[in-house]
C-alpha cells in the first residue's frame, strides 16, 4: 500500500472535509511517532482539535 492509496481511501471514506483532515492528522501523528527518522526528534506531537479541546477543558476546570 502506498501513501497515495491511503489518501485515496481517506477521501472515499471521509464523511466530511473535517473527517478527512482528522484522518490525515492521525496518520501524520502515527508516522512521526514510529518512523525511526522522526521518532526521537519529537517528544510531543499534538492533534490540533483534540489537544485544543483538552487544553480548554483543563483551563476551565482549573478555575473552579
Amino acid at each position: 500500500m502506498t501513501i497515495h492509496n491511503i489518501l485515496e481511501e481517506f477521501r472515499t471514506t471521509a464523511i466530511s472535509t473535517r473527517d478527512l483532515g482528522d484522518k490525515f492528522e492521525c496518520l501524520m501523528l502515527d508516522y512521526l511517532q514510529t518512523d525511526p527518522l522522526y521518532a526521537d526528534k519529537y517528544s510531543d506531537i499534538w492533534l490540533w482539535i483534540v489537544d485544543l479541546v483538552k487544553r480548554i477543558v483543563r483551563a476551565v476546570l482549573s478555575t473552579y
